[in-house]
């Protein structure tokens, strides 16, 4: 049996569902999204708990999707790829329609699907070492267009084409978080403000929320969600010059140095 990579606890009526891969900078896989989900809705069927928080273990929230595993998926067919990709939006989904408000606690790396899962919560609070992107098309992958919807279009054009990552105060700028806390002080922020979404009329905070999501569903949010991870996997199956150069040194030097030499790329343009 595998190590469990998701560690729930309760603070108060404060649900916190904490990523525990600190090692990995907690990169999702499969099944850390699959214990995510279970953590979710066991907060949301206890009565006691106000509030969901996700956290991060260790020096990150959580640095994108763990390549190596989404690697290792490449080998299965495209139905059961597209399959996989359909339980993995629908997990993030349940997220997004908790009907107890959600708060994220980022910290250190925030990048692709870290941003994505962030992006799921109701409010953010970070601490001033956090740093966001959207690197997903130096891997050749179409990053999600989320971020349309959550800052100014130039700003999101330039985050998901050029993979520029920003801090957290230029995330607080740009509107895309709610506070910056002190590294130290970062847990404590966190809480005062999910203790304080706890105590909330809880019939009201559903009806507020539902509202919320059905007027961004007007607007396109939850077409672009399905036709998003759809042409996601479009890019995943694509042979693109710049995808066979990496999996060429990945497969000859391993993803550590692969990664490296790509951020130099990155770096030096």
């Amino acid at each position: 049996m595998s190590a469990a990579t998701v560690r729930v606890e309760r603070h108060g009526r404060v649900g916190v569902a904490t990523l525990d891969r600190p090692g990995k900078h907690n990169a999702l896989t499969r099944d850390t999204l699959v214990e995510l989900d279970e953590a979710v809705r066991l907060f949301e069927g206890d009565g006691e708990v106000g509030c969901i928080v996700l956290a991060g273990e260790g020096p990150s929230f959580c640095g994108g999707y763990d390549l190596g595993a989404s690697s290792a998926q490449k080998e299965s067919d495209l139905w059961t790829h597209w399959l996989e990709l359909k339980e993995n939006r629908e997990i993030l989904g349940r997220i997004w329609h908790a009907s107890k408000p959600t708060v994220c606690e980022v910290k250190g790396y925030c990048l692709g699907a870290g941003l994505a899962l962030m992006s799921q919560c109701d409010l953010v609070v970070a601490s001033g070492d956090a740093t966001f992107g959207e690197p997903e098309l130096q891997f050749s992958l179409l990053p999600q267009p989320h971020l349309l919807y959550l800052l100014p279009f130039r700003i999101a054009m330039e985050v998901m084409l050029l993979g520029r990552r920003f801090s957290a105060n230029d995330a607080y700028r740009y509107g895309l978080i709610n506070r910056v806390a002190p590294a130290g002080e970062l847990r404590t922020a966190t809480l005062h403000m999910a203790a304080a979404l706890a105590e909330l009329p809880a019939e009201i905070v559903q009806m507020t929320k539902r509202v919320v999501r059905s007027t961004l569903d007007s607007m396109g949010h939850g077409v672009m969600t399905e036709w998003g991870w759809d042409a996601f996997l479009l890019s995943k199956i694509m042979p693109t010059a710049a995808r066979t150069r990496f999996e060429g040194v990945v497969a000859e030097k391993g993803m550590r140095v692969a990664l490296r030499e790509l951020r130099t790329e990155r770096d030096g343009c």
